[in-house]
């Protein structure tokens, strides 16, 4: 932290490292921990679609099954 006084003004500055190279870029680190992070939401998202659109076909697949069975039943 570095002070600065100009006048009755008082100005602190305070300068935060970052996990970064010299060239100011990311690291493979950071990089791979987004790339990863982005795949698994992907993926689970995909999961979650895959499955609520299944639960949907396969119902309305077998519908007319179990209608015939009700009649048949009834």
């Amino acid at each position: 932290m570095a002070t600065a006084t100009k006048g009755r003004e008082v100005v602190e500055v305070t300068v935060y490292q970052q996990r970064a190279t010299a060239n100011g870029e990311p690291t493979a680190g950071i990089v791979l921990g987004a790339v990863a992070a982005s795949l698994l939401l992907f993926l689970g998202l995909s999961w979650l679609l895959f499955q609520v659109s299944l639960k949907r076909v396969s119902f309305n697949l077998w519908q007319p099954f179990y209608q015939n069975l009700r009649r048949v039943y009834a």
